[in-house]
């Protein structure tokens, strides 16, 4: 589905900025109801008549973040909750790289920015995705740790000899300019996640093809961040490096789903990666302590210093 982007006199007559470029549908629709993740640069625009459109290039940014919240519906201080929203830069020319995403008000003509994206090439003036579904659900699964690093190395053994799943790291041993996605065996991995000095460790049964993973810079002075979460939408579970709670120790974060979004259809993944994950939901219950609640599995050190600190 494409839109017809025009230069709006009535946005210019509102506007003290050199430029913006109006967003309207294909269908004439100007005026949405808006709900935005402003931090990520994600939004929903929805039109008089329910229909739904995202922002450029981030359906599945926006599938991921509504899996936990879902964000209000914006309403202007005059407590109208429709806005006219167009893209506004310096240049005077919306075609590529970051633009303000801008909204007035239909009834009073307030004028706010609501958040910046980024446009990575204007083509056929699409900027604007169709979103057929915006609530889809897929579940989820994000379990946490206190481990000593004898539960790490206990942990990774069960993932590889008795779930015979292969250990893939991001950032392994390598520069900050050269960060990559690669294979490594089990004491490699030891040694990186319990030194911090990995992002993410991933998990799977079968053969990766490395070439699928790449690395993206947020800014000049950032180093690389691995494009996306693949565990998402891959066979995958997902072992985040540790973060250190003050007092209490190394809490590690283990995520998986059984269900994906693509192209906004609801999809399943296998029944043998269900079982895996089962399996390891199990053995997590045999082996470690889940006092915490539900979804917490704790080494017993780790545990006691956790109740220790946490009563001082």
């Amino acid at each position: 589905m494409t839109f017809r982007i025009a230069k709006s006199q009535i946005f210019d007559s509102r506007m003290k900025r050199n430029l913006l470029t109006e967003i309207t549908t294909q269908n004439g629709k100007s005026e949405f109801q808006l709900r935005f993740f402003v931090d990520e640069g994600v939004g929903l625009l929805t039109t008089r008549d329910g229909e739904n459109y995202l922002l450029p290039n981030a359906i599945d940014r926006w599938y991921d973040l509504t899996q936990k919240t879902y964000p209000k519906k914006r309403i202007c201080s005059c407590k109208s909750d429709f806005f006219e929203l167009g893209y506004c830069n310096e240049n005077r020319v919306v075609q590529s790289g970051q633009v303000d995403v801008i909204a007035i008000c239909s009834n009073c003509q307030k004028e706010r920015k609501i958040t910046s994206v980024t446009i990575e090439c204007l083509k056929n003036d699409e900027l604007l995705s169709f979103c057929k579904q915006p609530r889809l659900k897929y579940k989820v699964t994000q379990l946490t740790s206190y481990w000593s690093v004898k539960d790490l190395e206990f942990f990774l053994k069960f993932i590889t000899d008795s779930l015979k799943m292969t250990v893939y790291c991001w950032n392994a041993d390598h520069s900050d300019k050269n960060k990559c996605f690669e294979r490594v065996d089990i004491s490699q991995a030891s040694n990186m996640i319990s030194n911090h000095t990995g992002l993410n460790f991933y998990f799977s049964e079968k053969e990766l093809d490395l070439t699928n993973f790449r690395g993206i810079y947020t800014s000049d002075k950032d180093s690389p961040m691995l494009d996306r979460e693949p565990w998402r939408k891959l066979e995958l579970i997902s072992l985040s490096a540790p973060l250190y709670m003050y007092g209490y120790g190394l809490v590690y974060f283990i995520e998986y789903c059984q269900r994906y979004i693509s192209n906004g259809i609801l999809r399943t993944k296998s029944n043998r990666f269900e079982r895996k994950t089962g399996l390891l939901r199990a053995w997590l219950k045999d082996n470690f302590i889940g006092k915490r609640g539900s979804n917490c599995y704790d080494g017993k050190e780790a545990f006691d210093k956790f109740i220790e600190e946490s009563s001082c």
